[in-house]
């Protein structure tokens, strides 16, 4: 028998992979490489074959369409991209994913169900092949969307769904031969429910609606080894019944008492047995009230009473006050699974082995920053005087003085080592890392590290709020206020206290590394534990996860750590090529983001809470001979909100461009798009226009847009934008935006003109000094940019540079030489820069930029219109966009009804008639054959929650010329019959229509 090889872990998961190019049908290793690359780097699953074939029983089973839905074994055979083919001699997907699982340790099972997860993809509870379940792994996976654990959660509600049916003929498990070769699999994934909620207000109830998260099982197969395992975690049972006699549900266990159908749904709050029926939908309940029988096909409104019946089970369980089935339901990693077919779980630590009395017992992260971690507070008193002696570095005196501080502090800095070497929390964070099972110590440290940053948020919470609202008071105080007044100056203060109290209070993994790092650097008297902390910081980077480089409070590199560090990583990799990159750019900008995708790495990437100082990551590669390993440095943003008006801030966004710049083989540069500056111009330019601010001028500018398309005869366009008001709107908004944006290549060539002024002001600066020619060249530039004709954020931040003691070569050169060769060259490089896209091309491009920057700002002045539109004759609410429904209800300037085609329910004949005349009369609206009862105009509001009742009663000629003129062609689209009493006021002249709308916009 051949040796079994070892499992491979996280870090193995992480190598930097080659895409296959290869264009034949990849082999097996080849098809485990892009499976692993897809989930990696976020793309799209690969197909199992160039043309799938269909996997479905096309007279039972109906395609999608506009009204329906597809069937549960179309939905899975579109997720795993399969086909039915038994010829077929290609590994599938499902297969190539249990394989990929197969080869790796509990750390890398954990990342790759992370990966599915985050995708809303179901992940396998088991492989066949190694018979190895996950259950007690799931422990160490965070459901996305809920703060809990998967394997322990017993918050959620439970569905589980098994089929009794053949596979040539089951809906759920016909996929099976494309799916799997497996007799048996199951998978588990967390879905979501949209429950309405209706709360009383001014008496009136108003229905709102919220996201339930569900766990589902579905099992694929012979389920009946699992049947135990179900009942300890079901509420919801879904079973597809076979039609065949000796097949049922009841007829697949052996005999006895408890075989009957109640007796084997007994354990589960709700049941539904759903037997396939190409008849008309049936439903019954059995016995109790608890079971219920369902046949037809999985479909329309088969597949609505499904979801309504799990939505009204989740309901009754969430409210009930007595016991019921779903108190008994164990976690995950407490149920026993395929004990009998020999499977044993995944080797994996489990969260309860931990010791986490070190957490437990600490109140407040915060106070043990700032109190406990002595070593990094005196390491910043420190890294304060050396940033002071840089700045003297010419001052000899001075120099010694502040070397002679340096060595001041180190008594204090010797003596708190003991005292830190001493506390739980570092002595918890160095037995995570001195476990010598990579396994157990990979996933000990990622449960600490979501343990920490749990606590963290629920303690920052208050604080974040807080500064949440200065940040608020802030903006709108800039906004109102003329000047900087006391009370702007006022609040400038309160958020830099909020911003440095956040700063202060936040505890993460960096911290505690930082707090090693000079505990080890600054000890005396090593002892073997401390002695280690180097080689646990290099098999940290080994294992897959990030190490601070640069401290971000300090601001600076702790270099005899560093070299340890290194060194013990060189031993480790045993004098490995390392090919260095780094990312810069603002905050906020995508950088870490960009390197997850690039590299399937987890660097945190919360907007406007990202990395601090300067991180590293190292990455094995495979099939590039140039290097073995790839190390990745991701700088702290510049420019960000939290050092905005701090002393020194521009200093350290300079400081931070250098380091990676200089330390690296390339750098990736993520700078924003020159059209932000133009999207938030082109916004002050539209601020102002009266189709922005009025709807119904703007409802006029639509008008003479559909106008323009009739008179080309395209009639059929129109009645497309009536049927779609959103999209029409849309598009209308968009083209008024283009129109107000300024000719590129006028704008282009001014610009560079003012540039050019900008570099010819800057030189005439230098005139009157003597000395630090290059300093005053640049403060000019930057005023230039920042007070001057051009005021541009991102070219003032461009040359926010120090120069002191840089360029003392500039002074000894002759003035006018240097002037000259500034402006020559600068203006060569402006010259040098080509032109923008055309104007048409940009300005299509921008406008729906502008458009998303409108709708993200706070003011409530300058919004585009609501895209809600009424529900019954698709007229477009008159409100501004995010309205709050419960304050401002929606209301319309209600068209002809006909027009999108509402009709009479018994003669066909299209409506000419408004929703207002409709309120007058107090009328009835059916939507659909099934509805019998209708709504009564009169409680529009109360029928529509979120509405007004249509009593605006104004004309609208040109759709009520649209219904006259082309009421044919508007009966023919809907297939009804043609208003045969369309009254005569509607029968209008298209040319007097145009005239009086253009005069009637002339107030934009």
């Amino acid at each position: 028998m051949s040796e079994q090889q070892p499992k491979k872990s996280y870090a193995a998961l992480l190598i930097d992979r080659p895409f296959s190019t290869s264009q034949s049908l990849p082999d097996e290793k080849e098809s485990i490489t892009s499976l692993l690359n897809s989930l990696l780097h976020r793309l799209h699953l690969p197909a199992n074959s160039k043309k799938p074939e269909p996997a479905l029983n096309q007279q039972n089973v109906k395609s999608k369409n506009a009204g329906g839905a597809s069937s549960l074994a179309s939905m899975l055979a579109n997720k795993y991209q399969i086909s039915s083919s038994a010829a077929t001699k290609k590994t599938s997907l499902y297969d190539t994913l249990l394989q990929l699982i197969d080869e790796y340790d509990a750390t890398g099972v954990a990342e790759i169900c992370r990966l599915l997860l985050e995708r809303r993809t179901a992940i396998p509870m088991f492989v066949p092949d190694s018979r190895k379940h996950h259950l007690n792994l799931f422990r160490h996976i965070n459901i996305p969307g809920v703060n809990t654990r998967l394997g322990e959660d017993q918050s959620l509600f439970r569905v589980a769904i098994v089929s009794c049916c053949q596979k040539n003929v089951s809906q759920t498990t016909e996929i099976m031969n494309g799916l799997s070769t497996k007799p048996l699999i199951a998978e588990i994934g967390v879905g979501c429910l949209v429950i309405d909620a209706t709360s009383q207000t001014n008496d009136s109830n108003a229905t709102t609606k919220s996201i339930q998260h569900v766990l589902v099982i579905h099992v694929i197969g012979n389920f009946r080894p699992l049947w135990q395992c179900l009942k300890s975690f079901a509420n919801y049972l879904l079973v597809e019944d076979s039609t065949i006699e000796n097949e049922r549900f009841c007829q697949t266990f052996p005999p006895d008492s408890s075989t009957t159908a109640q007796g084997l749904l007994d354990s589960f709050d709700f049941s539904c047995v759903w037997t396939p029926s190409t008849g008309e939908m049936s439903c019954e309940p059995v016995e109790k009230e608890n079971v219920l029988h369902i046949k037809g096909l999985l479909q329309g409104r088969t597949l609505s009473l499904l979801k309504e019946t799990v939505t009204m089970v989740s309901n009754q369980v969430a409210k009930s006050i007595s016991k019921t089935n779903s108190e008994k339901l164990k976690m995950l990693h407490e149920i026993p699974i395929l004990i009998k077919e020999n499977y044993s779980p995944l080797e994996c630590v489990a969260p309860s082995d931990m010791k986490w009395d070190a957490l437990i017992s600490i109140n407040n992260f915060g106070d043990v920053k700032k109190n406990d971690f002595l070593l990094q507070k005196d390491y910043l008193k420190q890294a304060k005087i050396e940033e002071e002696k840089v700045e003297h570095r010419l001052n000899i005196d001075k120099v010694a003085q502040l070397e002679d501080e340096i060595r001041k502090l180190k008594p204090t800095f010797r003596s708190n080592t003991k005292i830190v070497q001493n506390h739980p929390l570092i002595n918890l964070f160095l037995d995570i890392h001195n476990n010598k099972d990579s396994s157990s110590r990979v996933l000990s440290f990622s449960l600490f590290e979501k343990e920490l940053a749990r606590r963290g948020e629920q303690e920052l919470a208050p604080q974040l709020e807080e500064y949440q609202k200065l940040s608020n008071l802030y903006s709108e105080c800039l906004r109102t206020a003329v000047g900087k007044t006391e009370a702007v100056s006022k609040l400038e203060k309160q958020l830099l206290s909020a911003k440095t109290e956040l700063i202060e209070n936040a505890l993460n993994v960096e911290h505690l590394w930082r707090e090693l790092s000079h505990l080890y650097t600054e000890s005396e008297h090593k002892s073997l534990s401390i002695q280690k902390i180097p080689h646990l910081a290099a098999q940290h980077l080994l294992d897959g996860f990030p190490l601070e480089l640069l401290d971000g409070d300090a601001n600076m590199i702790r270099l005899d750590w560093i070299q340890f560090v290194l060194s013990e990583l060189n031993k480790l990799v045993e004098h490995k090529r390392i090919f260095v990159l780094s990312v810069m750019g603002v905050q906020s900008s995508g950088k870490s983001t960009m390197l997850n995708t690039m590299f399937g790495i987890k660097m945190r990437t919360s907007v406007g809470q990202c990395t601090r100082g300067v991180n590293m990551q190292l990455l094995a590669v495979e099939g590039r001979p140039e290097y073995d390993y790839i190390l990745l440095l991701d700088t702290e943003g510049t420019r960000a909100p939290e050092y905005h008006g701090l002393p020194g801030s521009e200093k350290r966004d300079n400081q931070m461009a250098t380091l990676s710049i200089l330390l690296s083989d390339a750098t990736i540069i993520v700078i924003p798009a020159l059209q932000d500056e133009v999207v938030s111009n082109t916004y002050k330019i539209i601020c102002n226009e009266h189709w922005l601010h009025d709807a119904r001028i703007m409802h006029k500018h639509m008008d003479l847009h559909l106008i323009d398309l009739l008179e080309n005869n395209k009639i059929v366009q129109v009645l497309d934008y009536l049927q779609n008001p959103r999209e029409f709107y849309g598009n209308v908004l968009r083209q008024l935006i283009a129109g107000k944006i300024p000719n590129v290549e006028k704008e282009w060539t001014k610009f560079k003109n003012q540039l050019k002024d900008a570099v010819k002001k800057a030189v005439l600066a230098t005139n009157g000094v003597n000395k630090d020619l290059a300093q005053t060249f640049v403060n000019q530039l930057r005023d230039e940019f920042s007070e001057g004709s051009l005021q541009s954020d991102i070219l003032s931040s461009a040359f926010s540079i120090d120069c002191t003691g840089e360029y003392e070569e500039c002074d000894n050169e002759e003035k006018t030489k240097f002037q000259q060769d500034c402006e020559k060259e600068l203006n060569q490089a402006i010259d040098s820069v080509k032109s923008l896209k055309c104007h048409k091309e940009f300005s299509e491009e921008l406008s729906p930029k502008v458009i998303k920057y409108m709708t993200t700002l706070t003011s409530k002045a300058v919004l585009p219109r609501c895209y809600t539109y009424c529900p019954c004759c698709s007229s477009l609410c008159i409100e501004a966009i995010n309205h709050n429904t419960a304050d401002i209800p929606h209301d319309s300037v209600h068209q002809p009804s006909g027009i999108v085609g509402v009709h009479g329910r018994h003669n066909k004949e299209l409506s000419y008639t408004t929703c207002s005349q409709r309120y007058d009369e107090d009328g009835t609206i059916f939507f659909g054959k099934e509805d019998t009862v209708g709504k009564k105009y009169r409680d529009f509001a109360k029928e529509f929650p979120g509405w007004k009742d249509p009593k605006i009663n104004e004309e609208s000629p040109l759709r009520e010329y649209i219904l006259a003129t082309y009421n044919k062609e508007i009966a023919a689209k809907y297939g009804v019959k043609p208003c045969p009493d369309v009254p005569a006021s509607y029968f209008r002249v298209l040319s007097t229509i145009k005239e009086q709308l253009k005069t009637q916009k002339t107030i934009d």
